[in-house]
């Protein structure tokens, strides 16, 4: 028995590296990497006397020759070793040919570990299956169901067992146990050509089968030449995975799990506060930006839930999440969004981000920041940013007309957007200028194809709110008229009331009589960056309430009345909804249109360059001609 031992020594130190050897060399080795080699072989050795048509099992009963959860591998690492180390010879008075059982080694490897040579004891009974009827659960499922892999049940060291099949790659998932293995963890088992792998892994069988079959793909963007598996656990009907697992599908190397749910929740942090008018706030951190909530004390005290349209989308390359964040109960807060990367540790969730469902009145000036949760999810939304970092969902109105333009005709010629229908240019070339243009041939303008032009007529002062005329709004008016240009005028507003609306429109209607117009009055309102200016900070409602104070006066002048604005400022600074009936010049200057609802003319440019005028001017797309 002696000599066995010492022949077992010198087979594990052999298998390992060099540099791997210890110099406790009287120490019997037990480091997992060599049993995991050993049975790596032995399941290899399997494999090769199965296709020569042996049977490598040899067993009868339903019985397993001692195996737990792990007695098999730890088994089989010592028939292995000796089976290498002596070839076809004898040991302990065996002979070892190809045909011979694998019980019979188990027994005498037991031996040789000091174990009984027992193989057919009480605790290696089959006890109990984790699914009763798994050929019944099985032919629940089309063939389409467990693609790309082909599943059957076999009997797998005497065991009932689920195999997944996919070229040389099987993965086994046991489904009877032993006495032994009643309090152990359940172990998933892959094997291909040339490796084994066992780690823990909470299946259930008599759940949704689909969910046992991995992910494939190149999920490391770094390195698109490896193939991983995605295992998924799911907690009974949790639609949330707990845990997710990449395995190298060539090596059977398993990296670090993700515990996905736990990760995603631990992006949040929930905190109950009170208003001063004693209203009960959740206050809702996300990564590093705060969110507050109207909501219910009770409601605040279940926290958040992200079950709501859960989504893991597995595509070569990328690993994307989605899902609604709610309060059970109390309405939506938000969507998040998250991916699974590749890093030198292993996978891992990052790229997280939050987006909450807010109205457009959230940051309206003179009241608190707080928002009322949604009672649906919301399906149609705008992305605005906050003041404060935060990233805002806002509805969609169903009131409001859509862009109904195609993007793709969108065009550029000339140095010129254009909008072609039937390949014909529908669109209308302008550009829109003041005092900051300087001196303009307006002849080169026109033949470089510019076929209209906006010019600022004044401005109300940002600090005293004073009226002013632009210094060339006459010489401007003038050159454009010489040459038959269209024109229109603009009036950059500060008003902070009806009244001072009201007087800017007069101010304007005063000043264009005596000028051919036929292109509209435009109300500019926008923000002052940099400045305390005095409309700043005026309420939603009051701004819009301006708004329509100054169109209302042009359009009894007998003009045709427009309102300009960026994303931001009409989305959460004015009520588009009160604002439907005229017309809409949108500024967004960039390619990306994502703007929702109908506009007339494109700001899409600051930065034009246009023969006749020195230096950069705002460049315009018309979608319709205001002279017919």
């Amino acid at each position: 028995m002696g000599e066995d031992k010492r022949e077992q020594e010198m087979y594990e130190r052999d298998l390992r590296h060099p540099d791997e050897l210890d110099e406790a060399t009287e120490k019997k080795e037990t480091e997992p990497d060599v049993k995991r080699r050993a049975a790596e072989e032995y399941a290899q050795r399997t494999r090769q006397l199965r296709s020569e048509g042996k049977n490598p099992e040899q067993r009868t009963g339903r019985t397993t020759p001692g195996r737990g959860a792990l007695n098999f591998f730890r088994a089989a690492a010592v028939v292995e070793a000796v089976v290498i180390a002596f070839g076809v010879g004898i040991i302990g008075g065996i002979s070892i040919a190809n045909q011979i059982s694998p019980a019979a080694l188990l027994a005498q490897a037991g031996k040789m570990a000091g174990k009984s040579d027992d193989t057919t004891g009480a605790g290696s009974e089959v006890v109990g299956r984790y699914a009763e009827n798994l050929t019944g659960r099985l032919a629940e499922y089309g063939a389409d169901e467990v693609l790309p892999f082909e599943a059957s049940i076999e009997e797998v060291d005497g065991m009932e067992t689920l195999c997944l099949t996919k070229d040389d790659l099987k993965i086994y998932y046991q489904n009877e146990y032993t006495y032994d293995e009643v309090d152990s963890d359940k172990r998933i088992r892959l094997e291909n050509a040339s490796r084994v792998l066992e780690f823990e892994w909470d299946y259930d069988l008599n759940g949704d089968l689909t969910r046992l079959t991995p992910e494939i793909g190149a999920f490391n963007a770094s390195d698109t030449t490896q193939t991983q598996m995605v295992f998924q656990r799911y907690d009974s009907s949790a639609v949330i995975p707990e845990e997710m697992r990449f395995v190298d599908m060539e090596r059977l190397v398993d990296y670090e799990p993700v515990y996905l749910k736990k990760e995603l929740l631990a992006y949040f942090s929930v905190e109950k506060q009170v208003t001063v008018s004693l209203e009960s706030v959740m206050k809702l951190t996300a990564g590093e930006t705060v969110y507050r909530y109207y909501m219910p004390e009770e409601q605040i005290a279940e926290g958040i839930t992200l079950e709501d349209n859960f989504k893991v989308e597995l595509k070569d390359g990328t690993a994307k999440i989605a899902c609604v964040v709610s309060v059970e109960e109390g309405g939506y807060l938000g969507e998040l969004t998250a991916a699974i990367t590749h890093t030198e540790q292993g996978f891992a969730v990052s790229n997280v981000r939050f987006g909450a469902y807010a109205r457009g009145d959230a940051e309206d000036a003179g009241k608190e920041t707080i928002i009322t949760p949604e009672q649906g999810i919301v399906t149609e939304y705008i992305t605005i940013s906050g003041k404060g970092g935060e990233r805002f969902f806002v509805p969609l109105s169903d009131k409001l007309q859509r862009m109904g333009y195609d993007k793709r005709r969108i065009t550029e010629e000339n140095g010129f957007k254009v909008y072609r229908e039937n390949g014909v240019k529908i669109s209308k070339t302008g550009i829109d200028v003041s005092k900051y243009q300087g001196d303009i041939d307006w002849q080169q303008v026109k033949d470089s194809g510019v076929e209209f032009a906006i010019i600022r007529l004044g401005f109300r002062g940002y600090g005293q709110g004073s009226l002013e005329i632009d210094p060339y709004y006459e010489q401007n008016m003038k050159g454009a008229g010489e040459v038959g240009m269209p024109v229109g005028v603009y009036f950059f507003s500060q008003a902070i009331t009806v009244q001072e609306a009201k007087e800017e429109a007069e101010l304007v209607l005063e000043w264009i009589k005596d000028y051919q117009v036929d292109y509209p009055i435009v109300f500019d309102t926008e923000a002052i960056m940099g400045v305390d200016a005095r409309a700043n900070e005026l309420p939603r409602e009051l701004r819009t309430d301006i708004a329509i104070a100054f169109c209302e006066r042009i359009k009894e002048g007998g003009y045709r009345p427009m309102v300009y604005a960026n994303t931001r400022w009409l989305i959460m600074n004015l009520n588009l909804e009160r604002l439907s009936e005229y017309d809409l010049w949108y500024a967004y200057f960039g390619d990306n249109l994502t703007f929702p609802y109908y506009f007339d003319i494109w700001q899409y440019s600051d930065k034009g360059s246009v023969p006749g005028i020195e230096g950069a001017v705002d460049l315009n797309i018309c979608f319709r001609d205001y002279t017919k």
